[in-house]
């Protein structure tokens, strides 16, 4: 069921240290084992070793970890091989949101001090930068998990490319601050690059790791797609859901930073000239004066409603690529995991 997504069986992981995990599920061994990897992984005794644990752990939404455990699983894998893998891509994404807190100065993330206010801006630059290289680090460990030298090869590269292409995304979101006359298009491969890059990685992984093929493989990269771009749209709405302050990271950041979200494009785009005029006149305004102004225009001006529909528009074509995987309990979790989704406030 797609309008209002099914969530049917209870799917293979869980993470009870996170509430607002997008899995659900019962698990409990393999999602130990998730975080006991990642864990062992930043073992080491010392300053860098505390950061990459408090970076790391306990886990956020584990978004893209569980998407290519699950999808391993959809296509007849071994989850538990691919661990090495889904720790990969955590460590890289954990390391991009370091570094995003020392770029927006922002001084929480998942409802606790960032990384950066925490160890200071120097430490959680070169944590962040040691993160990253640790993650290329675990496609080794793949050999361990039975796993041949080409197709740790295969995976290195997916998840290098990975990081370059959220590199550049990131670069074109700054590209992209104070323009509300972005083009919707510029907006979505933006978001395409600097939030999708690691979902369709996730999935670009598991087909690799499990011999996936093409049919599967195009399947996989339209749910990739799409679900990305339904998730930084989610994102953008956020701020404006009527229990913004639950957020793990402030509610105001896109605000205080003026990076144009969909909701704002949305309005821009169909305003009259003066409403375009009060809309850059809040843009300017210190963000804790402007939110209310600003949510009550896109409310009134139906930007958060069109935002809100089209969000649903790439969920709903994300749930319908997985009718080309085969049918099972573990394309009925990818499936859920979407729908959670939609429905998260964090």
């Amino acid at each position: 069921m797609r309008g209002g997504v099914e969530l049917g069986p209870e799917p293979l992981l869980t993470l009870p240290v996170a509430e607002e995990n997008l899995a659900g599920g019962c698990a409990v061994e393999l999602t130990a084992s998730l975080l006991g990897y990642l864990e062992s992984a930043c073992a080491s005794d010392d300053r860098l070793g505390a950061l990459m644990r408090y970076a790391l752990l306990p886990g956020g939404k584990l978004l893209r970890p569980l998407l290519l455990l699950e999808t391993v699983a959809a296509l007849d894998g071994d989850p538990v091989a691919a661990l090495p893998a889904a720790a990969a891509l955590e460590m890289l994404h954990a390391a991009t949101l370091v570094h995003d807190d020392i770029i927006d100065q922002d001084a929480l993330r998942r409802g606790r001090p960032s990384v950066a206010a925490r160890f200071g801006r120097a430490d959680a630059l070169v944590g962040g930068d040691a993160m990253m290289c640790a993650a290329l680090g675990q496609a080794r460990a793949l050999r361990s998990s039975g796993y041949d030298a080409d197709r740790a090869l295969q995976v290195l590269e997916v998840i290098s490319t990975a990081a370059v292409e959220v590199s550049r995304g990131q670069m074109m979101e700054a590209d992209l601050v104070g323009r509300m006359d972005c083009a919707i298009a510029e907006y979505l491969r933006m978001v395409r690059l600097k939030t999708g890059s690691l979902l369709d990685a996730a999935t670009r992984v598991a087909t690799v790791l499990t011999d996936a093929g093409e049919p599967h493989s195009r399947a996989l990269a339209r749910f990739a797609d799409h679900l990305g771009v339904a998730f930084q749209m989610q994102d953008d709405l956020l701020p404006y859901a009527d229990d913004a302050g639950a957020a793990g990271k402030p509610a105001l950041s896109d605000l205080r930073n003026r990076r144009p979200t969909l909701p704002v494009l949305i309005a821009f785009r169909n305003a009259a000239p003066r409403q375009r005029r009060m809309l850059q006149d809040l843009w300017r305004r210190p963000a804790e004066d402007a939110q209310h102004a600003l949510a009550e225009l896109l409310e009134t001006g139906g930007a958060l409603h069109a935002a809100r529909a089209t969000a649903t528009e790439h969920l709903t074509a994300a749930l319908t690529a997985l009718d080309d995987l085969p049918p099972g309990r573990h394309r009925d979790h990818l499936a859920a995991m979407a729908g959670r989704l939609a429905a998260r406030r964090s």
